[in-house]
């Protein structure tokens, strides 16, 4: 390992500090050889991570050798567990599980200074010394350490609110830890802010001083603050005091850079027992491969302030005092086991590795027919009432049983999730969000393994891709496959258990496409098969029987010769907005676009000629801002049956949607050019009810005439007046909604103060609504429902449902 690095190293144009360790940690990679990649605005949208959020993430990045691929956030691998990560949040979780290793703890104790209750505890349990702290906070804020008499507490707690932590004061010498896989391998020692008296300027002035030399070496500023008075008063002195020459100040309790103290590096060997002490940490959170632990040497033992689980760099790199330690590449080589040196050790430019990465991902391309010239069609009853009312599928399963004169009802299983069921005549049937309890535990386990799923086809003679299942990072046993193949064989490589296309990659055509996809996919296990050269369709099956099909296609735009692809996605995306599934199910802009566009030769400023067609993407999938376009009366009788087929080859199966690739559905199946790729047991019910282009079909209706004999489906009409506070607070919009929910044609309106409304359906359905009209909104007081029989239905204001 290199220990003779410093920040000035890693320092170069276009460094930004407030990610040392991501850039440090990257360019330490690079000189060793390894593959960087920076994974910034795409990569967040990828994850559908808001933007907003993208900064709690810091800067992602992913390392690679070839044989194991890691992303990091700063130095925090992302293998490390959400619950270790909340536990070390928690200071307090995270005393009691070091406390359980032997690990020596401040005792913290929380306490709410807006609870009179509380605040009198704090006196009245209070052990001096001790410290005072937020909750939740960095950098030292609103710390108070060192509090040694209830008058100094008294003077502090006048200064914050709210929940505090409060734990013991510990006296000695204060350390930073820095260890890898649970060994020690750096640490250093923080110093308190202090001045140096010279007989002549004030303690202001000595600090002003101080903080001018500190800002020119890039330093944080010693803070004028209570902490700063707290620790002065305890000297008697103050900012007007002269210190007599030669005499030192320490300014506060709290230590190192951020509070205006000092850094310096220290050998580990001045740290007895810390060896044993990082084990125990180790021991306490054995994913945390990498951490830093803030400890007080007492000279008896170290007892724990804090652990960080992604320690910053810079005070080893730059220590104020002491020798410089490259702990960047100490932390590749933890990693990788000391990477071969291929580079030299002059700085490299950040923004030049940028454009090698922008041009080094590889992505399949696709090759497949343009999107239909059709207008959409959404030809949905109340389909502007369908948005926002969560689960769209569930909705209209849920809807299409009131229409059968079923009885639905949503409760709180005994384990807290929400279920709900459909009652009919003589049968009640539960659903997991739009999942009937006829499909099996067991068979939904199956399809969501692809390749059970595969395994499982092929038992009942049906044709899959030929593929196997791998380890990730089993580079050595996928190498060994791949090569077996056929020269020119294309793969795919997708999640073992992944859904909407994420982590996907088609048409890999060599051995470095293939690792790349490895890297893609993000997934411990994944499927590689042989790539099928076709399209993809979706058809949906229900009690064995075909119901209806889409064509997926890949996200694209279409050229008007005046906007750039840019502008064309925004226009696209707001027309999908308007469709109660595709609302959810827009064109973001990703790394794989970016790989595509590139390669296609464009930019998201290129403005495209008239009529000209340009694929987005390299993956059909609607979710991921594909089309979709409804062919169901285009499927020759070859393509029904093996649809029907691959839903029977599970015996308890209620429907499903069964993915083919296929190069014409409307022929009969060439064998040599059709498979099945995959099983969905918990499939798109909407997807056939909302299609980008095309006839909707209600495949919600025949599922549920499948699974529950309808009840009483006669047609009844009601007039129903509503009296309280129910105008002007939304009331209509919100009934209309219940309306479109209950499979109701309603017409409403407001009469005075009062809301008149008339509905035709079910009598199950009537029944319910009278329920809910009495229920109520959120800000509405309905006081008195009236109802009555209507000889003649007419929805009189239907246009007023829309109003608010």
């Amino acid at each position: 390992m290199s220990g003779t690095a410093t920040l000035s190293d890693y320092f170069v144009t276009g460094f930004s500090s407030n990610n040392t360790c991501s850039y440090a940690i990257s360019l330490a990679a690079e000189r060793r050889g390894l593959r960087v990649e920076w994974l910034g605005i795409p990569f967040f949208k990828h994850l559908q991570v808001p933007l907003n959020q993208a900064n709690q993430l810091g800067n992602l990045y992913r390392l690679s050798d070839g044989r194991r691929r890691l992303i990091f956030n700063r130095t925090l691998a992302l293998s490390v567990s959400e619950q270790t990560r909340k536990t070390l949040a928690d200071k307090f979780s995270a005393a009691a599980a070091l406390a359980s290793y032997n690990i020596a703890t401040t005792k913290p104790q929380l306490y709410d200074l807006d609870d009179p209750k509380s605040y009198q505890a704090l006196h009245s349990k209070a052990s001096y010394p001790l410290v005072l702290k937020p909750v939740k906070g960095s950098m030292g804020k609103g710390v108070f350490a060192n509090i040694e008499t209830p008058a100094e507490l008294t003077s502090v707690l006048q200064k914050l609110s709210g929940k505090v932590v409060c734990e013991r004061h510990i006296s000695g010498k204060e350390y930073r830890i820095y260890a890898l896989g649970g060994q020690p391998v750096a640490a250093v020692r923080r110093h308190p802010p202090m001045i140096t008296g010279d007989g002549q300027r004030t303690v202001e002035q000595l600090i002003e001083q101080e903080n001018t030399a500190r800002g020119k070496r890039k330093l944080p500023k010693i803070k004028f603050e209570d902490a700063t008075l707290l620790r002065l008063k305890k000297s008697r002195l103050t900012y007007q005091s002269v210190p007599e020459a030669g005499e030192q100040i320490i300014l506060s309790d709290k230590l190192g850079r951020s509070s205006g103290g000092m850094i310096e590096r220290v050998p580990l060997n001045s740290l007895p027992g810390c060896g044993q002490f990082c084990e125990a940490v180790y021991s306490a959170f054995p994913d945390l491969e990498v951490f830093a632990a803030d400890v007080i040497d007492t000279g008896k033992e170290l007892v724990v302030i804090e652990i960080n689980s992604r320690p910053q760099s810079s005070s080893l790199l730059k220590p104020d005092l002491g020798d410089p330690f490259d702990f960047a590449d100490a932390f590749v080589c933890y990693f990788f086991s000391q990477p071969k040196r291929l580079h030299n050790t002059a700085p490299i430019s950040v923004r030049a590795i940028k454009d090698d990465l922008k041009s080094g991902a590889v992505r399949a391309s696709f090759s497949g027919r343009a999107l239909a010239d059709y207008a959409p069609v959404i030809a949905e009853p109340d389909t502007e009432l369908l948005h926002n009312q969560g689960n769209i599928h569930q909705l209209i399963l849920q809807r299409a049983a009131w229409r059968q004169g079923c009885l639905v009802n949503c409760f709180t299983n005994k384990s807290g999730y929400k279920r709900w069921s459909v009652t009919s005549a003589n049968r009640t049937l539960r659903f997991r969000q739009n999942m009937p309890a006829v499909t099996s535990l067991k068979t939904r386990e199956i399809t969501n393994d692809k390749f059970a799923t595969k395994r499982k086809l092929e038992q009942a003679g049906i044709y899959t891709p030929r593929g196997e299942a791998f380890a990730s990072n089993d580079i050595d046993a996928i190498t060994t496959w791949y090569r077996a193949l056929p020269t020119g064989t294309k793969v795919v490589v997708k999640p073992i258990d992944g859904a909407g296309g994420k982590g996907v990659t088609s048409n890999i055509q060599s051995y470095d496409e293939l690792l790349m996809a490895l890297d893609y996919a993000r997934a411990s296990q994944v499927v590689i098969e042989e790539h099928i050269e076709g399209d993809d369709f979706r058809l949906i099956c229900s009690g064995g029987r075909f119901l209806a099909a889409i064509h997926r296609l890949p996200a694209s735009v279409t050229g008007d010769g005046k906007h750039t692809i840019e502008q064309l996605i925004a226009i696209k995306n707001k027309a999908r907005k308007a469709n109660p599934y595709l609302k959810k199910c827009v064109i973001r802009y990703d790394e794989a676009m970016a790989y595509r566009l590139q390669k296609s030769g464009y930019t998201l400023a290129t403005v495209l000629a008239d009529n000209e067609h340009c694929f987005l993407n390299d993956i059909a999938n609607v979710s991921a801002g594909g089309d979709s376009v409804d062919v169901t009366d285009k499927v020759h009788d070859d393509y029904r049956a093996l649809a029907e087929r691959a839903q029977l080859a599970f015996t308890d199966l209620a429907y499903c949607g069964v993915d083919i690739l296929a190069t014409d559905i409307s022929s009969p199946i060439d064998p040599k050019k059709t498979a099945v790729i995959e099983v969905n047991a918990n499939c798109d019910v909407a997807l056939h009810h909302f299609p980008s282009v095309g006839k909707p079909r209600n495949v919600a209706g025949e599922i549920m005439a499948d699974l529950l004999p309808a009840g009483n489906t006669e047609r009844q009409a009601r007039y129903y007046r509503v009296r309280g506070k129910v105008t002007g607070v939304g009331y209509r919009r919100w009934a209309a909604k219940m309306c479109a929910a209950l499979g109701l044609e309603a017409g409403i309106r407001n009469v005075g103060s009062e809301v008149e409304i008339s509905a035709r359906g079910t009598q199950v359905a009537l029944d319910e609504l009278q329920r809910l009209l009495i229920q109520g909104s959120n800000k509405s007081v309905p006081t008195e429902v009236s109802c009555r029989p209507l000889n003649i239905f007419n929805a009189r204001g239907g246009v007023n449902i829309l109003d608010k």
